[in-house]
């Protein structure tokens, strides 16, 4: 049994919940794999969440009065989704421990998230028939011994324009779906999948790096790799025995490849915008130097003109004393910022002759 089988067993039990969940109303839109077109879940990574796994969705709800796909159920082999008007917030079948219908609204108990509890009013949706269809995927969750990499609670969206994250997540689900074959694959044999993962995971984040027009090298590649080691590591001594069962060896290797493969690539784009940010924020102090600089120089400039007015006697200080006194102030404070900022020792010995000479007119 492959990821895909128990991606049938959700689809199968969805299908079979469809019509009555939706209150027997062809109004009320649904999505169910493979029939989700392509703009549809553009609008889901961007509306629900920008680290959505194409491989993973199974259906959509769209519970909006003009079908936007801006609110709604979208569920997935792992979890569900639900977004009313806020942020969309995610939760793991593993991390429900109770679900109950409460009058007019649903009831949903949790750990391992950063809720306890959540309450769901949808009156588009039957929701008993949500109550009995969330309990069953629960129980297919334990039976299949799947668990999700993703916590439950908020969805934090990604810093990016929409069209990078829209090839982020390209490039993330092609080697994602790459690495659950291989892991699929070479089951039976202990550690061996590592030996080509890896390089399908270093292509995906030096993929990655392009679309920050970052030059990552395979060393960097490696070290992102590496910090997630403790999970591959995990991964490689505790599942090394299961996966020599052969069927339920190839279901926790493949599901274990294309969940890390995910990890690795997210944390990698998480790296890369702060790279970004970074970057910018250092162009705009660059920025900032390069304006003092100028302003600093135009005030030099001003202060040089005004001295070589009275140093060239255009200007007789004793009739415009006043001016003399404040041009001297200025050349006072501005030889002690030059000696703040550490300007070039020739550019303060000339800012101080200046005052200099400025000095003895008076004596």
């Amino acid at each position: 049994m492959e990821v895909s089988d128990k991606k049938e067993k959700i689809l199968k039990v969805i299908k079979k919940y469809d019509f009555d969940l939706r209150k027997n109303s062809d109004s009320n839109k649904s999505y169910l794999v493979p029939n989700i077109p392509d703009e549809i879940m553009e609008k889901l990574i961007k509306n629900f969440d920008s680290n959505l796994a194409f491989n993973r969705v199974i259906a959509f709800y769209d519970t909006t009065l003009f079908s936007t796909a801006k609110a709604g159920f979208l569920f997935t082999s792992d979890g569900f989704y639900h977004k009313t008007h806020g942020k969309a917030r995610y939760f793991a079948y593993k991390d429900l421990t109770n679900i109950s219908l409460c009058g007019d609204y649903l009831k949903i108990d949790l750990h391992n998230s950063d809720i306890m509890d959540y309450k769901i009013c949808e009156s588009s949706l039957d929701l008993s028939v949500m109550c009995t269809l969330l309990i069953i995927l629960k129980e297919l969750d334990i039976f299949n011994g799947f668990t999700s990499n993703k916590s439950s609670g908020k969805i934090k969206p990604i810093d990016l324009p929409p069209n990078a994250i829209l090839k982020c997540n390209a490039i993330i689900h092609t080697a994602a779906v790459s690495c659950g074959g291989v892991g699929a694959g070479l089951a039976q044999i202990p550690a061996s999948d590592n030996a080509v993962i890896v390089p399908i995971q270093i292509t995906m984040i030096v993929s990655l790096g392009k679309v920050f027009d970052l030059d990552i090298t395979e060393a960097a590649a490696k070290s992102i790799i590496a910090s997630v080691g403790a999970t591959v590591a995990g991964r490689t001594t505790s599942q090394v025995l299961i996966g020599w069962i052969p069927g339920i060896g190839n279901v926790v290797n493949t599901a274990t490849a294309a969940g890390i493969t995910e990890a690795i690539g997210w944390i990698a784009v998480k790296d890369f915008i702060e790279r970004r940010k970074e970057n910018l924020n250092k162009g705009r102090f660059e920025g900032m130097k390069e304006g003092y600089a100028a302003a600093s120089e135009e005030y030099e400039r001003k202060l040089n003109n005004q001295a070589e007015e009275f140093l060239s006697q255009k200007k007789e200080f004793q009739k415009e004393r006043e001016e003399y006194e404040n041009l001297l102030e200025e050349y006072e404070k501005y030889i002690v910022e030059l000696e703040r900022k550490g300007a070039d020792i020739q550019r303060i010995q000339e800012a101080k002759d200046t005052y200099g000479k400025l000095s003895d007119l008076s004596a």
